[in-house]
């Protein structure tokens, strides 16, 4: 480029440049700003691909040059040249200072004319010798809004030196706009901010004149970061480090994301139809002006703008109305055809500039839509053992945490194969690369600084009010990371003892070490509500574990292993050590010394926890249990023995958790409990429950009212202190409950033996005694009435909050209630070929309306369970019928406790759920598919029975799959032995499309009666009209933000509309409540219909609140909450697709058997009969979608990607998920990413994977579909893997049963 020189030299003076070089102090000259700013845009204009390097070499070269004439002021350049040399490795220097942070960055974005001006600032103020690394720090001076602990126990409270940044000016005061990609854009953008009028500007604290700066900040945008909670953080911030003397911030930095977007609305991809570019280009700008103002709205003009009685809610509809006013004034002054046709497209579109605000929007969500899919994706990959594909999908996303967190979860999995290889120096290396992973990405920002999760409790503060704080998913992530590294470092600390390899083991329990010490200064594990990871316990442990198991790998084998456990049971201090040492005793059948350990926890549990994030008490007991009775190894009369040990030692070990039922709540009487019978004796078995979680209330999209009971005091509310405690407790007694059902198997229990029929007896006394002792509890926890809310959104929220740890304990309490149930049959089973069974407790004639009593059909159903044990498929056949004429009058329906349920009918109607559902899931593996079908359809029946007022649950989906499930899986599992009537053109397809058929017909049946969505009681025109009609009316200074939160709505729905609004007539403020509560107190309207009308609002607006987060999220319509008619309008769409979706649920069930089962031919049979079904209906469903879109100008991606599924995708994702178990397998094995599984797994996710869905604010169903699959693979269920083989089911029988298939049972 020498050539050009002489040209730059006319385009500015470069003696001016070199002069300030030789001569200045680093403060900031706006002429020496510009002259590079223009010698750059010539550079540019030319095409040099590094402009900043040939102006550095033109620099160089032209300081010479003068040095050599003589000129005066250049006798001496020892400053100037000094400061060129460091810029020249300034670049460099600041790449390998950033390598991690703006890896993603091209160097023509970081290394602009302005960036340099401020380099060669930096260089100067830091002074001889000319340090480039010292420059490099002082250059770095922007994190941005970045909440930092300050901790007595924290030695520094600066920001970490790799995550402060420099912004990349575009805009300096006096020097003026940075030529570039983004000039076009910003320099009319600043004219408009320039014209606003002063009183809308100080609104939006943004005056132009005290802007000394405008850059954009070069890092990634993470949409995963909580900060994204922040309103508008992706239109900018006031920088809040630099602040002038008067107090006012005087940089603003934008996101590069926004101004990228806003160029593609200007310069769309090749084949995108556009209209005038200089029209976009202005609308373009107008837009970045009215974001400028919005960023600026929110951090304000200083640090003292705003204070913590300041909250977002207040301060989020101001900015909107500010920013209105800019769109609306600026739109109103645009002359000629231009002006034209945004003012008619916002009439159309119902707000000014609406094309490109909404692709604005559109286009970001797009983007956090594809960065969470490729995310979880590069994870998935990762676990799986696929380190070249997770990198790869990685790559998608420039954010440093995706790739920080990709490559520490790609070594984790590595280190696992290779610690099972025996590779320990392999693992011991890849361990420590995590590590360095780790603090490299706090360093740098990428992953959380850990001193925040015990600062903040781990929430993130998104604002300076008290309200405004959310939850910070990485602070959960960074220690199950860690925790999974301490496992790891655990595994193969014991592999290396276990080999007697000294070196290996000595350096990683080095490393382990150092780890904890480096982890536990953070104080984690002292936060509540958070897992405890405690790095000091952990290595203590492993170490114990490993100098133990290596002991007992070189052992006597005829030894006494209980005796040697007990010698090394001391150093168990965390539920990782007693995992690690159970399970390999387990995996070598050491019964006796597992359940030793298992005891040795179990009384421990006050300082060791039964479950952290890798292990669990209740899984390795469940699991001991199903070994010992499954076993072959030893015969039934020692597994019998064995098994009455451990339920004794788990009764004395247990502690309190067996407190009886009856003694919880102290104080807290049932209205019934005098005529409870006096249970002294009462030993009942508490445990921690197996497979349930918590579903709290605020996510399951479920209402209802507040159970019936005496009002008490605000405040008063006797659970909040006791539902830690009574959750443990039911938890350890549902585990306990479930392990009985474990043990009751006929094999290990020996007819005629009186020891055996004594504990059996034993157990079930006590499961009948539990079960009326929940009752009780039921009863009494009902009683507890929730405290009415004291009023505003806060008061609501706390209300749905206590009503849903009600409703959660009062589930959790009937689950174990009929866990103990279970039991008792399950042991009445075993119990009724061998001597008397026990009479049921309470068998007199006052039982009968006893809750807790028997059902009086479990005698005819016990001999059918104990045929179904010992796998008689003919006996079943003869006693089913008499059973289900007993059974047949049972209700299923049921309204839950939780939502003013009465438990005694609930307990009735799970309890006949359970055993209906028990029946359905055992009876296809005995070949009896047409007694499944008949049972199913008498679900379907029984559901008419008795059916209780208030909302009905209806459980017979649940129902329906297992029975289809099974009935398929038995069939396809059979094939193989049928020959050619196996094969799929053979009589097998027909015989599967007549079996989905008639489970067709039932469903269709059932899907009649039941109701999807509120949405579908709007059946015509004029009631939707009545709802538009009162959205219309009231909806203004109603639905806002606020009010439609969740907890908000969930706790209005649950009070009652109409005592909601009574409650805010009396006590809300007059000059703040909403229209239409004024209304309704003056009596101006019709109030049932109002209430009615309302509440299908907000319930529709609860069933589809994900639909809800997106035209929130992604619309400027929903600034308006007279607009909410409109999404409402396109969920009646959603929910008539989900209506024919539901209709062919029997059809995508069988499929997805087909695809677990490998009969690919047969599967795509079934996917072409459900596309011709399916096609018409999909087709007018898309149609009517974008009339909708056209009409009310709004895209919803949530319900656009719903119906674009054409009824097909879930049958994508059943191919998909099909092959994630064989290619985690093929990973561990050592199979290479080129193999067979994995490639059959990419080639059925990649009708998937083309197409992102969503917008971005939950994980793609498919995604989440093939995790679970993951999962499954490596932890199958143990408690039913005994008896989950189908018995061979002959073909001659089969066709005999499909001729017979209507024919009722009995006949």
């Amino acid at each position: 480029m020498d050539g050009i020189y002489p040209e730059l030299a006319r385009r500015t003076d470069p003696a001016k440049l070199l002069g300030y070089l030789n001569f200045s102090d680093g403060r900031p000259d706006p002429r020496f700003q510009k002259g590079l700013a223009d010698g750059y845009a010539l550079l540019h204009e030319h095409g040099d691909a590094a402009p900043w390097l040939t102006l550095l070499d033109w620099l160089g070269r032209t300081l010479g040059d003068l040095a050599a004439s003589g000129a005066a002021a250049f006798r001496d350049t020892a400053q100037a040249s000094g400061v060129l040399a460091a810029a020249v490795l300034l670049p460099q220097a600041y790449r390998d200072h950033h390598a991690d942070l703006l890896a993603h960055q091209p160097d023509a974005e970081l290394f602009t004319p302005f960036f340099l001006a401020r380099g060669f600032e930096a260089i100067l103020r830091h002074g001889a010798p000319w340090d480039v690394a010292g420059a490099v720090r002082a250059l770095n001076d922007f994190v941005g809004y970045r909440p930092i602990a300050v901790l007595e126990t924290r030695p520094n409270t600066d920001f970490y030196p790799h995550e402060k940044v420099r912004p990349i000016p575009l805009y300096l005061k006096g020097a003026g706009v940075a030529p570039g990609r983004y000039a076009d854009l910003l320099r009319p953008a600043l004219e408009l901010l320039a014209q606003t009028a002063p009183e809308l500007l100080d609104e939006a604290c943004f005056d132009p004149e005290r802007m000394d700066e405008l850059a954009f900040d070069p890092r990634a945008h993470d949409h995963f970061h909580p900060i994204n909670k922040r309103p508008n953080v992706l239109f900018g911030e006031w920088d809040p480090h630099t602040i002038d003397a008067k107090g006012f911030y005087r940089r603003f930095v934008l996101r590069q994301m926004t101004l990228d977007t806003l160029l593609t609305w200007v310069h769309p991809p090749a084949g995108v139809a556009v209209g005038d570019r200089g029209e976009r280009l202005f609308e373009a700008s107008a837009v970045l002006a009215g974001t400028i103002l919005m960023g600026a709205g929110v951090s304000g003009s200083g640090p003292t703008t705003y204070d913590s009685t300041v909250t977002l809610s207040k301060l989020v509809p101001r900015i909107a109305r500010y920013r209105d006013g800019f769109y609306k004034k600026l739109l109103a002054n645009l002359p000629g055809a231009h002006g034209d046709r945004l003012r008619e497209e916002a009439e159309t579109r119902k707000q000014p500039f609406a094309g490109v605000r909404q692709y604005l929007n559109q286009a970001i969500a797009t983007q956090r839509a594809a960065h969470l899919q490729d995310r979880r994706l590069a994870q998935l990959f990762g676990a799986m053992g696929y380190p070249f594909a997770a990198r790869e999908q990685a790559k998608k996303i420039a954010a440093p945490a995706v790739r920080v967190g990709t490559e520490v979860r790609v070594r984790q999995t590595e280190a696992d194969f290779a610690t099972d290889r025996g590779e320990l120096d392999e693992a011991a290396r890849l361990l420590g690369e995590v590590e360095d992973l780790l603090r490299r990405g706090i360093d740098c920002g990428a992953v959380l600084d850990p001193w925040n999760v015990l600062g903040y409790q781990g929430l993130f503060p998104i604002f300076p009010g008290r309200e405004d704080t959310v939850r910070d998913p990485r602070a959960e992530e960074l220690i199950h990371t860690v925790g999974r590294q301490f496992d790891l470092y655990a595994k193969a600390v014991s592999a290396a003892a276990v080999a007697g390899d000294s070196t290996i083991h000595n350096r990683l329990d080095r490393a382990m070490r150092a780890l904890a010490e480096w982890w536990d200064r953070f104080a984690t594990c002292t936060v509540t509500d958070l897992p405890r990871i405690h790095g000091g316990e952990r290595a203590d442990a492993a170490g114990h574990v490993a100098a133990a198991l290596a002991a007992w790998s070189r052992r006597d084998p005829g030894g006494n292993d209980l005796a040697f456990w007990r010698q090394h049971r001391d150093g168990f201090t965390s539920p990782a050590a007693f995992a690690q040492v159970i399970a390999a005793l387990l995996r070598h059948e050491e019964w006796k010394a597992g359940m030793g350990l298992l005891m040795t926890w179990l009384s421990e549990s006050d300082a060791v926890p039964l479950e952290d994030p890798s292990a669990s008490f209740d899984d390795l007991a469940e699991r001991w249990l199903t070994g010992v009775v499954g076993t072959t190894t030893f015969p039934p009369a020692e597994r019998a023995a064995l098994v009455r040990r451990f339920f004794e030692l788990l009764e004395v070990n247990a502690e309190d958790k067996f407190t009886p039922a009856d003694e919880w709540l102290p104080g807290v009487v049932a209205p019934h409990d005098e005529n409870d019978e006096d249970d002294e004796d009462d030993d009942t078995f508490a445990s921690a429950y197996e497979g349930m979680t918590f579903q709290d209330s605020a996510d399951d999209g479920e209402e209802g009212s507040v159970a019936d009971g005496a009002p008490q005091s605000v405040g008063d509310f006797p659970l909040e202190g006791e539902a830690n405690d009574l959750e443990t407790r039911l938890k350890f007694f549902h585990m306990v409950a479930r392990l009985w059902r474990v043990a009751a198997r006929p094999e290990v229990w020996g007819r005629g033996d009186p020891a055996a029929h004594d504990t059996l007896a034993g157990w079930l006394g006590s499961a009948r005694r539990s079960r009326a002792a929940f009752a009780r509890f039921l009863d009494r926890v009902r009683e507890i009435a929730v405290p009415e809310p004291i009023g505003g959104h806060e008061g609501m929220i706390e209300f749905d909050r206590r009503r849903a740890l009600k409703g959660h304990l009062l589930d959790l309490g009937v689950a174990t209630c009929v866990e103990a149930g279970r039991a008792a049959l399950a042991l009445s089973a075993v119990l009724a070929a061998g001597g008397e069974l026990p009479a049921p407790g309470g068998a007199t004639p006052e039982a009968a309306d006893d809750p807790a009593a028997p059902p009086d059909w479990e005698p005819l159903l016990i001999p059918v369970e104990r045929a179904v044990a010992t796998r008689d498929a003919a006996q079943v056949r003869r006693l089913l019928p008499a059973f289900v004429a007993r059974f047949r009058g049972e209700p299923l329906l049921y309204c839950p406790p939780s939502d003013g349920g009465q438990p005694a009918p609930v307990l009735r109607a799970q309890t006949a759920l359970h055993a209906l559902e028990d029946l359905l899931t055992r009876l296809p593996r005995l070949g009896l598919l047409r007694e499944t079908f008949h049972l199913t359809k008498l679900g379907r029946t029984m559901e008419w029975n008795s059916p209780p007022t208030g909302r009905r649950v209806s459980s017979f989906d649940q129902l329906f799959r297992t029975a289809l499930v099974g009935v398929v899986d038995t069939l396809l599992a059979s094939a193989p032995a049928w020959g050619k009537d196996g094969a799929p053109d053979g009589p097998l397809a027909a015989m599967l499309f007549r079996i989905a058929d008639e489970f067709q017909k039932l469903w269709v049946e059932h899907s009649q009666s039941l109701r999807l969505s509120v949405l579908e009681a709007v059946t015509d025109e004029a009631d939707w009209e009545a709802v538009r009609g009162f959205v219309a009316r009231y909806g203004s200074d109603l639905f806002t933000v606020p009010f439609l939160g969740l907890s908000n709505m969930r706790g209005i729905l649950a009070r009652g509309v109409g005592p909601w609004l009574d409650h805010e007539a009396e006590f809300a403020d007059p000059d703040r409540r909403p229209r239409l509560v004024d209304d309704w107190e003056e009596g101006k309207l019709d109030k049932p219909r109002t209430a009615r009308a309302a509440e299908l609002v907000l319930q529709a607006l609860v069933e589809h609140y994900d639909e809800y987060r997106d035209y929130n999220t992604t619309t400027t319509q929903s600034d308006y909450g007279e607009n909410i008619h409109i999404l409402l309008d396109f969920l009646r769409l959603k929910v008539k697709y989900d209506r024919a979706a539901w209709r062919m649920r029997p059809f995508a069930l069988a499929h997805e058997v087909l695809c677990r089962r490998g009969q690919d031919v047969l599967a795509a049979r079934w996917r072409e009969t459900i596309q011709g079904r399916t096609q018409k209906l999909a087709e007018e469903l898309l149609e009517e979608l974008g009339k909708r879109e056209t009409r009310y100008a709004v895209r919803l991606r949530t319900v656009r990607d719903r119906l674009e599924e054409r009824f097909l995708l879930p049958l994508e994702i059943d191919r998909a998920a099909a092959q994630v178990g064989p290619a985690a397998e093929a990973a561990r094995a050592g199979e290479a990413e080129d193999g067979p599984a994995f490639v059959r797994l990419l080639v059925a996710m990649s009708p998937l994977r083309d197409t992102v869905s969503g917008v971005g604010l939950e994980v793609p169903v498919w995604v989440r579909r093939l995790e679970d699959a993951l999962r499954q693979s490596r932890d199958p269920d143990a408690a039913d893997a005994a008896d989950t083989v189908p018995l061979p089911l002959d073909f001659a029988d089969l066709k005999k049963q499909i001729q017979e298939w209507d024919r009722p049972l009995g006949e």
